[in-house]
């Protein structure tokens, strides 16, 4: 479901790299493991030990990082602390949750962070519950403007209808994907066509996360792939109107 935005959180963005290659957790089940963070797929999770619902992950960031994005998770407080090595100043920023369905996805920005910086992240989902997390990923994030009105949501459900010989329905309820589509209009520049390659050409539908903020100031966090590559429309000569279809990643 969206949440409210605040006023410094605005416009459609995505990190198409996870800069994460190693990193250690609190806790780990052996037969989740830590890797399974890193696999793009959202329902091959990463499980602490039996009845562990509060879990520390940390490692160091290789680039230049400026988003953490959690997904397929059933953590209900996200805390992320980014820490100078050589002064050993400590950043701390809490992290927005994004209901969505039955486990939750964690979105945290930030200013851009120099390469070397020592990351650890604090995740607690309710007592009595194990902590799971589907997708790790901390990146650089890729901004442009808000989608224009008329963004659209759609569902696709992956579930199985047969009707028996007998006229008796049969029913196996499987996922339901969400499925947006817009447009985004900004003036013409470097930027504009540097988006359309970074993203189209360069990551194709290589599965990513996603921040869209609607002109209402709803706001939605999705792992996602490019249904179609970016589009762009040159109605005026110093504008540029991108269409975008994304489809959720499971």
């Amino acid at each position: 479901m969206p949440i409210e935005s605040t006023p410094d959180r605005v416009g459609l963005a995505c990190s198409p790299e996870n800069d994460i290659t190693t990193f250690t957790s609190s806790s780990e089940d052996p037969n989740f493991p830590i890797e399974n963070m890193l696999n793009q797929h959202p329902k091959r999770v990463y499980k602490a030990v039996n009845g562990v619902s509060s879990v520390t992950i940390q490692g160091d960031l290789l680039t230049t990082s400026s988003t953490l994005c959690i997904f397929n998770t059933n953590a209900t407080e996200a805390i992320i602390r980014i820490v100078d090595n050589a002064s050993l100043d400590t950043t701390i920023i809490q992290g927005d949750i994004f209901e969505t369905g039955e486990n939750n996805a964690v979105g945290i920005k930030f200013d851009p962070v120099p390469i070397g910086r020592h990351f650890g992240v604090d995740l607690t989902c309710p007592a009595g519950t194990t902590l799971q997390v589907g997708i790790f990923h901390i990146g650089v994030l890729v901004q442009t403007n808000n989608p224009l009105e008329g963004l659209n949501e759609t569902q696709t459900d992956y579930s199985t209808t047969k009707v028996l010989s007998n006229g008796a329905t049969y029913y196996k309820k499987r996922d339901i994907i969400r499925n947006f589509s817009f447009a985004v209009s900004e003036k013409f520049s470097e930027h504009t066509d540097n988006f359309i390659l970074d993203i189209s050409r360069n990551f194709g539908e290589i599965p990513m996360p996603w921040f869209i903020t609607n002109i209402s100031d709803n706001r939605w966090l999705i792992y996602g792939k490019l249904e179609n590559l970016i589009s762009a429309s040159y109605k005026l000569c110093d504008n540029a109107e991108l269409q975008f279809n994304i489809k959720e990643v499971l």
